[in-house]
């Protein structure tokens, strides 16, 4: 999750706070403080693994 970046589905966010602060405000109205936002963040850190090495297939 934090490593796929840029964040949103138009990639218009490059960071996973200010994803975290957009989403508060047009999912739940409500505007998180910095504390809050780097608690969240620091939750979804939690969630991410590793980035798995893959090559990107050619295509025709």
């Amino acid at each position: 999750m934090a490593v796929t970046y840029p964040y949103m589905n138009n990639g218009a966010t490059e960071t996973l706070e200010e994803a975290v602060a957009i989403m508060g405000q047009e999912m739940l109205g409500r505007e998180f403080d910095d504390g809050t936002i780097s608690d969240i963040t620091a939750f979804l850190h939690t969630l991410t693994g590793e980035m798995p090495d893959f090559e990107v297939p050619a295509l025709p």
